[in-house]
């Protein structure tokens, strides 16, 4: 079995065909957007909701380094804004009077590394898709579209006496349902997050999914898969081993 894994924009691919990945292994680096904070009306002395008078760059706009960002004519002088830094005009904010810049500095920017949401192997890698093959699996409906890519572990959870930090940590918990005092202990012991058929009980900071089919959490208590993959945006679950 396939999962074609987008490759996020501007990231750069740290892994080959015909490797070996895990939840621990480095798959992409990504360059870490940083924003600047210019107050234009301090600068200049103005109301904040009449800096867009002054502006001389407008949002979406290409900045250089020491382009003229705002000016304001004066009897006893005139005051000016150079920028510092080259980037893109991100946002004007005329309630405190600030314009915000993304900043491209590809020499100073800070990489981040993200990890493999699968256990598999590199199939292939294409022109915006990375191939990943992983063992046959079983493809299941949840009620959530899922925001981001999510990979574990999986638990199924049918006894108290289960919850166990060996059992719980960095897994997917699966169950009918999980009391209170349950989801609390799961959450303590480093579950990574909820699988159920009735809500959970208490908030929680951690991914929570229910299934949609009430049939399928007793297909996957048959078969025990080792993992399961989310993709961004999807409804659909993998259990794979």
């Amino acid at each position: 079995m396939i999962i074609s894994l987008p490759i996020p924009n501007e990231a750069h691919v740290l892994v080959k065909a015909g490797e070996k990945v895990d939840f621990s292994s480095k798959i992409f680096e990504i360059p870490v957007k940083e924003f600047i904070n210019i107050n234009i009306a301090q600068k200049l002395n103005v109301p904040p909701e009449k800096i867009f008078t002054y502006l001389k760059k407008f949002v979406g706009e290409e900045i250089k380094k020491n382009d003229l960002l705002a000016y304001k004519k004066g009897f006893l002088g005139d005051k000016k804004v150079y920028s510092e830094y080259n980037g893109v005009l991100k946002e004007i904010n005329h309630q405190i009077g600030e314009i915000i810049i993304e900043v491209d500095d590809k020499k100073t920017q800070e990489k981040k590394e993200t990890n493999s949401p699968l256990v598999g192997e590199i199939e292939e890698i294409e022109k915006g898709v990375l191939k990943i093959k992983i063992k046959k699996g079983k493809t299941i409906e949840i009620k959530e579209k899922n925001n981001y890519n999510f990979g574990a572990g999986v638990f199924i959870l049918e006894r108290i006496d289960q919850i166990l930090a060996e059992n719980v940590e960095k897994k997917l918990i699966v169950a009918d349902e999980i009391k209170s005092v349950y989801q609390t202990k799961c959450e303590a012991l480093g579950a990574l997050g909820f699988l159920t058929l009735k809500k959970l009980p208490n908030p929680t900071n951690l991914p929570t999914f229910q299934f949609k089919n009430i049939d399928d959490i007793n297909k996957i208590k048959k078969e025990i898969f080792s993992y399961c993959f989310i993709e961004k945006n999807s409804s659909k679950i993998i259990f794979y081993d």
